[in-house]
């Protein structure tokens, strides 16, 4: 829909799949040899084994000036606030959770620079490290996510996570954010 052409998603846990100009390979990255002009890891790079080798291989996959995009969570106001009760850890999925500053070594270390960094956190930082801070898993039926009129908190509670969540995200202290890497 947005003008993208010869669209190619990898997933070494997916089957194949082949829709309308995309398909979605059970491969690696390190399994890709064709080129791209853009390349993005949407929460799927905190799930990988060795991400400095996977930014290298992307890095290798695209040409100079062209895009990688990442979006992640990070180290932010949420990990200092909730630690181990954190949503964002997800152990065991999340293999490694980065910082801005980590995200910088890695691609001055690939060959790409990071021309923009845009935070894109949500009420959810707040809502699902609560839940877990009461004991309540998100697959929970008072979980927020599945059952919203059981949920513990309030319409006004959520209506306060979201705004705190927009005024983290605009001081660039959001628990997630988006990557825009070029590379050079």
């Amino acid at each position: 829909n947005l003008g993208f052409k010869n669209l190619l998603g990898c997933d070494i846990f997916s089957e194949e799949l082949a829709f309308d100009g995309f398909m979605i390979t059970k491969k690696s990255i390190h399994e890709i040899t064709q080129s791209f002009d853009l390349i993005m890891f949407h929460h799927s790079f905190e799930h990988m084994e060795d991400p400095l080798e996977v930014l290298r291989k992307a890095r290798s996959l695209i040409d100079c000036g062209s895009m990688c995009l990442i979006r992640i969570p990070i180290v932010s106001f949420a990990w200092e606030k909730y630690r181990g009760d954190w949503v964002q850890l997800d152990p065991p999925r999340h293999l490694f959770i980065h910082s801005e500053n980590g995200m910088e070594i890695m691609a001055d270390e690939s060959g790409f620079e990071i021309s923009s960094i845009v935070h894109d956190s949500n009420e959810f930082q707040f809502w699902g490290s609560e839940q877990y801070k009461n004991g309540i898993p998100l697959n929970d039926r008072r979980s927020y996510s599945r059952n919203r009129r059981e949920s513990i908190f309030s319409r006004k509670q959520i209506r306060m996570m979201k705004n705190e969540s927009k005024r983290l995200n605009d001081k660039s202290q959001g628990d997630q954010a988006i990557f825009y890497l070029r590379a050079i």
